[in-house]
């Protein structure tokens, strides 16, 4: 029995501080208001402001208001450091598929192709190609799924977001920087931190500097400064030209404001012996 379908549209955007959340249009199924308004919140908290513990309160939440909610469950799953509970998060996932739309079905399932690639990377005994075969099995649905996706919603700014991403991990920065291009809602995409940012990223892997600290400044005036977004952006930028010192400045504030943004781990990580 498929459940309810509650849409969040543009005109009922949700405000969260100063900044409004860019509303969802593909529909949760769920009975919960509640969980959906979580859930949304969860994506604005880690795309935009890169608050990892704060996002996993917020799709913990939506569950709780609903724990037949599978993309809360997914999203849960992909923060939490608790294996047994992602084995069991994966497991009601898988098996409730059925229970929701299509496409809605295709993007739970790039997100359990997600959950089992983090599994097997803590696993003892995966070896090293199990888990690169996932990953590539885990990019090749994305970009598939996604394309049409955010075809269909193109006000799915973090689902467009994600699909950005995959499209550089596939195909490089270049390619993703022309994909947001080609995309006849940038005047939307423009607003959006998480795009901000990552364009600066994009850029500064092309080796075009001026560009991203354009959307390095962009994000800046975009964000609360009590948020890590700006400072992980700023600490990857800066180790792309190898200033070593400044990078570390801004990953600490970054840890500071949010001790599990794991984006500024692994940066404080690559930095360690730096000099």
């Amino acid at each position: 029995m498929l459940k309810a379908i509650i849409r969040i549209g543009l005109l009922g955007a949700l405000l969260l501080g100063n900044f409004p959340i860019i509303a969802q249009s593909l529909g949760h199924s769920t009975d919960s208001h509640d969980a959906s308004i979580a859930y949304t919140q969860g994506w604005q908290a880690i795309m935009d402001y890169g608050q990892y513990t704060q996002s996993e309160v917020y799709f913990r939440e939506a569950l709780a208001h609903d724990p037949d909610f599978l993309l809360a469950a997914c999203q849960v799953a992909r923060l939490s450091k608790d294996s047994l509970e992602r084995v069991q998060l994966l497991d009601q996932v898988q098996a409730g598929l059925g229970s929701v739309p299509a496409d809605e079905q295709a993007l739970l399932a790039n997100f359990v192709e997600l959950m089992i690639l983090t599994n097997l990377r803590e696993s003892s005994t995966a070896t090293q190609a199990e888990i690169s075969a996932q990953a590539q099995k885990a990019l090749r649905l994305a970009e598939e799924n996604l394309r049409g996706l955010v075809r269909k919603y193109k006000d799915e700014v973090y689902y467009i977001s994600e699909y950005i991403e995959v499209i550089n991990y596939n195909h490089g920065p270049q390619a993703a920087l022309d994909t947001l291009a080609d995309m006849d809602h940038t005047r939307l995409l423009n607003a959006v931190p998480f795009l901000m940012g990552y364009r600066a990223q994009l850029y500064a892997d092309l080796g075009k500097t001026a560009k991203a600290d354009e959307y390095l400044y962009q994000l800046k005036q975009a964000v609360p400064t009590d948020v890590p977004k700006y400072y992980v952006v700023a600490g990857i930028l800066n180790e792309k030209e190898a200033r070593w010192a400044q990078a570390r400045t801004y990953v600490e504030r970054a840890l500071e404001l949010d001790p599990g943004n794991i984006d500024a781990q692994r940066l404080q990580l690559r930095l360690d012996g730096k000099r």
